[in-house]
C-alpha cells in the first residue's frame, strides 16, 4: 500500500518548510541541511515504493494466472479450415469466419458464416446483454441462424432465446429455440413448403482447465446447439477446444465437435465429427 507520507514530494517540501520558520541567522544552514536529508530519504526509498503511483491497477482477480498480463475483451476475428465426416456426407471440408464485437462492458454480439463442400452455409448472429457480478456475470442471449443445403434444396430457419451464467472455469445455459424447414422444390402457397417445430429445448454446459485470461487454455463441454447448428435437444454435440496467445494480437484456436449417434432414443441417426483450425486476430 503506498503511504502518503512516505512520498518524495512530502519528504522535500517538510523539512523545507519547517526551516522557513526559524530566524534568518539559522535560515541559509537549516535549508542546507533539509535538503540533504531530503536526498538522503529519496535514495532510501526502494524502486516499488517510488514506482507505485506509476503501476497500472488491474482488476483483482484471484484466478488470474501468475506472470501473464490481462487482456481486455476486444474486437476479433477468425477463420477457421474445418474438416468433418458423417454418415451422410462423408468426407468434406470447408472454411468459417466468425467474429466477436464486444460493444461495451454489458452488451456484446457474435456473427459467424460458414461454407462447405456439400452446397452447405449457414449464417448466425447473436446479441448478448451481460449483468456482471461480484463473481462472474449474468447474460441474455437472442440468436438468429440460417442454413441453407442447396445439394438438397432445404433451408432450415432459426430463432433462439437463452439465459445462463458464466465464470472463469464453467458456463451453463438454457433456452429454447423455434425451428422452421423449407423445401425450396414445393410450391410455396400448398401449405407443405414449411415445417415448424415451435419448440425446443436449448442447453450448453463448457468447462475450462485454466482461468479465461490465461495465455492458453483447454475447454470441454456438451451442448445441442453452436453458432453453426441448432439441433433437437436429444442429439447433443460433444465438444473439447483449446487456444494459445502468440500475441496480444494474435490467437490460434482448435475445436472438434463430435455427434454420437443412437443417444436418447432407439433408433441410429445422423453423426459425425468436425475439426476446426486457425486464427483470431483481436484489434
Amino acid at each position: 500500500m503506498k503511504l502518503p507520507f512516505l512520498s518524495p514530494q512530502f519528504l522535500t517540501i517538510v523539512p523545507v518548510m519547517a526551516a522557513l520558520m526559524l530566524p534568518p541567522d539559522c535560515l541559509a544552514a537549516e535549508t542546507s541541511r533539509a535538503v540533504g536529508n531530503s536526498l538522503a530519504a529519496l535514495e532510501f526509498l526502494s524502486a516499488d515504493d517510488t514506482l507505485t503511483a506509476e503501476e497500472p491497477l488491474l482488476p483483482s482477480s484471484a484466478g488470474r494466472c501468475p506472470a501473464e498480463p490481462a487482456k481486455t475483451d476486444r474486437y476479433s476475428i477468425s477463420l477457421y479450415g474445418m474438416y468433418g465426416w458423417n454418415g451422410t456426407w462423408q468426407h468434406h471440408g470447408g472454411f468459417d469466419l466468425t467474429s466477436h464485437l464486444p460493444i461495451n462492458r454489458h452488451f456484446e454480439m457474435d456473427a459467424a458464416l460458414e461454407y462447405h463442400s456439400p452446397s452447405v452455409c449457414a449464417l448466425s448472429l447473436a446479441a448478448r446483454p451481460i449483468f456482471p457480478l461480484k463473481v462472474g456475470e449474468l447474460f441474455l442471449e437472442g440468436d438468429i441462424f440460417g442454413r441453407f443445403l442447396s445439394k438438397d434444396d432445404i433451408c432450415q430457419f432459426t430463432a433462439a432465446a437463452s439465459f445462463g451464467y458464466r465464470m472463469d472455469y464453467v458456463s451453463a445455459q438454457i433456452g429454447f429455440s423455434s425451428i422452421t424447414f423449407f423445401d425450396m422444390q414445393s410450391n410455396w402457397n400448398s401449405g407443405n413448403a414449411a415445417l415448424t417445430e415451435s419448440f425446443n429445448f436449448l442447453y450448453r454446459l463448457a468447462f475450462k482447465v485454466r482461468p479465461s485470461l490465461c495465455r492458453w487454455n483447454v475447454g470441454f463441454g456438451v451442448s445441442n446447439f453452436n453458432e453453426f447448428e441448432f439441433e433437437r435437444m436429444w442429439a447433443p454435440i460433444f465438444f473439447v477446444g483449446g487456444h494459445y496467445d502468440i500475441n496480444r494480437n494474435l490467437t490460434v484456436r482448435l475445436r472438434t465437435d463430435v455427434k454420437p449417434s443412437g443417444i436418447f432414443h432407439m433408433d441410429a441417426q445422423f453423426w459425425g465429427i468436425y475439426v476446426r483450425a486457425g486464427l483470431s486476430w483481436r484489434f
